[in-house]
């Protein structure tokens, strides 16, 4: 399969630019996302995120040159990590558990550390198995038909982190149960 170094004919150190993009749009912008957080429904938040991110991967996979992949890894990609990631995963778990959040806040992680796991080589395989554009398109549809059950079903709530560096592309973990009654209320 074909390199981003073949496909648009760039050096490493300027590929290396999209991870720099993301980085550093995503710590200007944390503080507004906590924001954002304090202030609306996390849940509202988090589907606007799985849109943002599936947007993003989805614009990736058609772009035609590396400054499109800088632009998308430096607004919509950015927005989605921070709208479905640790920020509001932790806010929803400390406003859910007094007691034993400690141990709710574990498990969260756990999820995600296990997504940061199993998301590499599932998208490794989808890059050799079709192509990159290919792949990142699926997980653009992924993203989307998430965002879409959750808005069909509101007991179902997304924790996790969408870490694209080191090919990760979508981490989740989906919890049915205890987080029912929590999208039911306002400003969460």
């Amino acid at each position: 399969t074909a390199t981003f170094e073949d496909v648009f004919g760039a050096p490493r150190a300027q590929i290396n630019l999209i991870e720099t993009c993301l980085t550093v749009a995503t710590n200007l912008l944390s503080p507004l996302a906590g924001t954002l957080i304090d202030r609306w429904s996390i849940r509202h938040l988090m589907m606007i995120g799985m849109t943002a991110m599936g947007l993003g991967l989805m614009i990736l996979s058609q772009a035609g040159t590396l400054l499109h992949i800088w632009v998308v890894w430096a607004s919509l990609i950015p927005l989605g990590v921070l709208l479905i990631g640790a920020i509001p995963s932790a806010a929803l778990i400390s406003r859910w558990f007094i007691r034993r959040r400690g141990l709710a806040l574990g498990l969260a992680a756990t999820g995600s550390s296990l997504g940061g796991f199993l998301m590499p080589p599932f998208m490794t395989w989808m890059f050799l198995e079709w192509d990159w554009r290919t792949g990142l398109m699926v997980a653009g549809c992924i993203c989307f038909a998430t965002s879409s059950i959750t808005i069909l079903q509101p007991g179902l709530v997304i924790i996790g982190i969408c870490n694209l560096g080191s090919g990760s592309l979508c981490q989740l973990n989906v919890d049915l149960g205890c987080f029912n009654k929590i999208l039911t209320r306002p400003n969460l």
